[in-house]
């Protein structure tokens, strides 16, 4: 597997999709820019995470800073742009918290904008760092990495850390077009199951988040109902995720 191009691909692929949408949100502060912004930029990083794993002598944690005061920033607008849909998702409003989510939204934002120079020149530097990676490595070595992974994942779904395991189901997720469709069959690994399962956690999460932000007793109610929907379907799923995760057939 010709690796090198591959990883650089991949960095310069989703580096431009951040800078696209970057751009296109001081254009039109859209909730999808930063959404987007924040799952390239994930992207980056799990690239660095198995980077770190093939050399943890090199810091690569240093490496990737700027663009990760980037991606914090970005995160407190994206965690007020959900919770705010959720509130206008629910039967009994509460226009004035909503009010004061839309004002602290705001001020967010316009922090964020403020920075625009900062963040372009963030982006630079790592671009920068990142061309003078020189890394070869199997296609066996990802496919254990992989395979590590999985088995940290399903010791946090059995610990009930959710979020923590779908951090690592993304990475997974993340890298797996490193890999060809022909590779990617091999392995055996569920990707579709792996999807599922991380949305799944990704909706119970941002119900807990909307649960802690939450000053109404009713929409409490309300919320709190579904995330012990959420969390007995997800233990389910904990008990048999080896089996559901490494199958026969593997669907791409």
């Amino acid at each position: 597997m010709a690796t090198e191009p591959i990883y650089n691909n991949f960095l310069k692929e989703h580096l431009d999709q951040v800078s696209q949408h970057l751009s296109r949100f001081f254009e039109s502060k859209g909730a999808e820019d930063i959404h987007q912004l924040r799952v390239n930029i994930k992207k980056i990083k799990a690239l660095i995470q198995f980077f770190e794993h093939l050399e943890p002598d090199t810091n690569y944690k240093k490496l990737f800073q700027p663009i990760r005061k980037l991606f914090k920033q970005a995160g407190e607008i994206r965690e007020l742009q959900l919770h705010l849909i959720r509130l206008e998702s629910l039967p009994e409003r509460d226009e004035k918290n909503e009010k004061k989510l839309i004002a602290k939204l705001e001020k967010s934002i316009n922090r964020f904008l403020k920075n625009k120079e900062k963040w372009d020149k963030y982006l630079n530097r790592f671009q920068e760092n990142t061309s003078q990676i020189d890394l070869n490595f199997e296609a066996n070595t990802l496919t254990a990495y992989f395979n590590s992974t999985l088995l940290k994942t399903n010791n946090k779904l059995r610990k009930g850390e959710f979020h923590e395991a779908r951090m690592k189901i993304k990475i997974i997720l993340y890298l797996k077009s490193l890999f060809t469709e022909q590779q990617q069959h091999a392995i055996r690994i569920n990707f579709e199951f792996l999807d599922q399962l991380q949305e799944k956690i990704g909706n119970w999460h941002d119900l807990l988040v909307s649960h802690k932000m939450s000053k109404e007793k009713n929409q409490e109610k309300v919320i709190l109902q579904e995330l012990e929907t959420l969390e007995k379907e997800l233990n389910a799923t904990s008990n048999t995720f080896l089996q559901s995760v490494f199958t026969s057939t593997s669907p791409a």
